[in-house]
């Protein structure tokens, strides 16, 4: 393979490589004979001071062998010996990851820890054109798996270029000169097979002047900040520590920041309940401040829903409600006053604990314990009519004068459509007949244009008991478009502007040891599913785990609003159960902890 006659002479004996790496640097043991080895530091070491046993100059490869006094880091070296001896190398600061080729056979030098051979990469890519090869002095030369401290290898390159060892982290996200980035975000990068821990550097200058985070004490390969000015450009960089050596830094990363979005209108609020202070609170979705409450006679004693029901008459100007949990001695169906918040009427022990309004909002539609469905007149609070047939999770369209909801007889995937006008259920879809008597339902919502069904149910056989199962179906064509896998209490929001169905996985729970922890998005278009927000460690400000109970979107489709059933923790250690997301760039803009948030809807405030 090489036929200088100088080679010939040296290639006698290799051996092994490193067997300590500590601050003081290295130990390299050799055999008597010629041995191939090389300094991981970045500094000169003089052979007679160095290697005082060697019997021999030091010869590096360059096209041409050549003859040193001096070895210096990142290059291979033959040196002779005459006996077995174990050499110390105090180390040099700093450690190669790089080291230059030419065209043709190179003798290369080793890096400070072991790197597989998978793990190095080359800068042109692709320029390695031979095995790695080092010398064993029993057998010859073998092709090596791993490059190891304290050894020299031989490799052939097509052209000249950079070997790289993964000795400084990859960066992952945000990726470079991204743009749009929320101001909570999750720094990512690889980890390395050497590093004890990490050091990462957030500036707003790119030679990190000033910086806005520095953290060298990582055991993770992730790191949270919070609170980053809108519009602007950060830096970000990242670096290992091994054996009390820093490795180099990463590459230099830049992004920008989302620009602050326009708030919502001065005349929208959130009608939340709350359970202290009982009743109904009023909050602004702008800043998350209280604008108004009203107390709800008896609350304290009644059983209230898991996501308490809101509905509004035309204009707003009179919210209803119906507070109960199919308990006929404490059911009431309320209507109050939006300008006073004065209770105008209610209907006691209506047995019922889920409603909803028609398209032209005569009716309230509630269903019944016992079974069945009554409608009330929305104005008088007379009943026009009721029916025995057990429909649950009620929806009415936008659109047409129907009511969809789940059969309440097995399977639970049929979906009863009941015809308002007529007061007559005008036909039965069955979405899924695969796992038919598994089902249990769990929600259900209607596009705005009144053309698709969303669906989510819970598979409660084995083998999948803990899964659920989304679905549209395309009630023009009368056909199922999508089924996606989702959490098993997957509840379904969909975007005012009919672009998206925004999937959560809510409270209640039979256990509590499942939660999904995430938020999934369906595009209504492309028919698609994405993963919108995981929470936890992957949701950008977010350090600590979040099950979500209820979300809802802004009139103008531009925020999310995620009410948590169990409370998380920002990453500046904020706790925090109701939060107010950027859908275009997933940025928290405001989050705040509210107690006892039993439901929420946007409305008007009329004061």
């Amino acid at each position: 393979m090489f036929k200088h006659k100088i080679f010939v002479i040296i290639i006698l004996s290799l051996f092994h490589f490193l067997s300590n790496v500590s601050f003081s640097g290295i130990k390299i043991i050799v055999k008597p004979g010629w041995n191939l080895i090389s300094i991981p530091y970045d500094s000169s070491y003089k052979v007679a001071e160095n290697f005082p046993t060697a019997i021999s100059k030091a010869y590096n490869y360059d096209n041409r062998y050549m003859i040193c006094d001096t070895i210096v880091g990142g290059l291979g070296y033959w040196l002779k010996f005459p006996a077995v001896d174990s050499i110390s190398i105090d180390g040099g600061g700093n450690i190669y990851d790089t080291v230059k080729v030419n065209a043709g056979w190179n003798m290369i030098g080793s890096v400070h820890k072991i790197i597989p051979k998978h793990l190095i990469t080359t800068h042109p890519e692709g320029i390695i054109l031979s095995h790695y090869y080092k010398y064993n002095p029993s057998v010859g030369y073998e092709i090596a798996d791993t490059v190891k401290p304290g050894e020299g290898y031989w490799v052939k390159c097509s052209s000249p270029g950079t070997i790289i060892f993964t000795l400084r982290p990859k960066l992952i996200s945000p990726t470079n000169n991204s743009s749009n980035q929320p101001r909570a975000i999750s720094f990512k990068w690889q980890s390395l097979i050497y590093a004890n821990f990490y050091h990462i550097q957030v500036a707003a200058d790119s030679m990190f002047n000033y910086l806005i985070l520095e953290d060298s004490v990582l055991s993770d390969t992730y790191r949270s900040l919070c609170n980053l000015e809108y519009a602007s450009n950060y830096y970000w960089r990242v670096r290992g520590y091994s054996d009390n050596v820093w490795g180099k830094w990463s590459d230099l990363w830049k992004f920008h920041t989302c620009i602050q979005p326009e708030p919502l209108s001065n005349d929208l609020s959130l009608f939340t309940f709350t359970s202290q202070p009982a009743g109904l609170k009023l909050i602004n979705p702008n800043t998350f401040e209280a604008v108004d409450s009203i107390s709800i006679p008896n609350y304290l004693s009644m059983m209230v829903l898991p996501i308490t029901p809101i509905e509004f008459s035309p204009g707003d100007s009179i919210w209803y409600t119906i507070l109960g949990f199919g308990n006929p001695d404490y059911d009431s169906l309320y209507a109050v006053d939006a300008f006073s918040n004065q209770i105008l009427k209610s209907r006691e022990r209506p047995a019922g604990y889920h409603f909803v309004m028609d398209k032209d909002k005569q009716y309230i539609i509630h269903t019944k314990t016992s079974g069945g469905i009554d409608f009330v007149d929305r104005q008088t609070f007379s009943l026009i009519h009721t029916d025995t047939i057990k429909m649950q999770k009620l929806r009415a369209s936008p659109t047409v004068n129907k009511l969809y909801g789940f059969s309440s007889y097995e399977p639970f995937t049929d979906i009863i459509v009941y015809n308002i006008d007529s007061f007559k259920v005008e036909k039965i879809i069955t979405i899924d007949t695969s796992w038919y008597s598994l089902y249990r339902m769990r929600d259900l919502n209607i596009s705005p244009d009144g053309r698709y069904i969303f669906i989510s149910v819970w598979t409660s056989g084995r083998p999948c008991c803990y899964q659920g199962t989304f679905y549209t179906y395309d009630l023009e064509n009368d056909s199922l478009v999508a089924k996606y896998p989702c959490g098993r209490n997957a509840q379904i929001e969909v975007s005012p502007d009919g672009r998206f169905a925004y999937i959560s996985d809510p409270w209640p729970y039979t256990d509590d040891y499942w939660g999904i922890r995430e938020i999934l998005r369906y595009n209504v278009s492309s028919r698609e599913m994405e993963t919108f927000i995981k929470w936890g460690r992957d949701f950008p400000g977010v350090t600590k785990v979040i099950d979500t109970k209820q979300i809802i979107i802004s009139p103008d489709s531009r925020f999310i609003f995620i009410h948590a059933r169990r409370g998380g923790e920002l990453c500046n250690g904020r706790q925090v159960n109701l939060i107010k997301i950027d859908v275009e760039s997933k940025d928290i803009v405001s989050a705040t902890y509210l107690y006892e948030i039993l439901g929420m809807k946007f409305g008007k405030y009329m004061k």
